[in-house]
């Protein structure tokens, strides 16, 4: 729809964010630090961590019978002002 996309590589959990999401790769050490940075900040953050839901991360993406499936913790969302449709709620793992 017309929309630019760009991609920035952060070079440490500091550096200053400004995007509308956030990819955060599994190997990353300070999940804690980046989105301590993004508190209040409506920037989806999505990672293939596991446990990137209960760090209060808002999407988690895991590889289910050679399909991509994915949780999502609204209530982080809901918490920067994010709005999540209910047809990607339903098609969501689990949701929290």
């Amino acid at each position: 729809q017309g929309r630019e996309i760009s991609l920035q590589f952060l070079e440490s959990p500091g550096q200053s964010v400004d995007c509308h999401i956030l990819y955060l790769a599994r190997s990353r050490d300070n999940y804690d630090g980046v989105l301590a940075l993004l508190t209040g900040r409506p920037v989806l953050t999505i990672s293939e961590d596991v446990g990137f839901i209960d760090r209060d991360g808002m999407v988690s993406l895991f590889i289910d019978d050679n399909h991509v499936r994915f949780r999502i913790n609204l209530k982080a969302a809901q918490a920067t002002g994010l709005k999540v449709s209910a047809r990607i709620l339903q098609l969501a793992q689990e949701v929290r």
